[in-house]
């Protein structure tokens, strides 16, 4: 197995283009979740502002736990 290992030695990425790959993958989404938004929206299916709302209003109140459960992932 490690012989496999040494005929595919795979270089790490440098610091720079594992933060702008990081950044690139944060846009897409934030992209992708504006839209989904916009057309559930559209079809009458959810209120944006309200969701939204709502969202920030159980992070704001659950701001610790999402912190301990980020932390205990590292």
């Amino acid at each position: 197995m490690d012989e496999m290992n040494e005929d595919y030695a795979i270089e790490p990425a440098h610091p720079e283009e594992i933060r702008g790959r990081m950044i690139f993958e944060i846009s897409y989404q934030e992209v992708f979740l504006d839209l989904l938004l916009k057309k559930l929206e559209e079809k009458g299916i959810l209120k944006v502002e309200e969701f939204k709302n709502e969202v920030q209003k159980e992070i704001e109140q659950n701001y610790g736990f999402y912190l301990d459960k980020y932390y205990a992932r590292r």
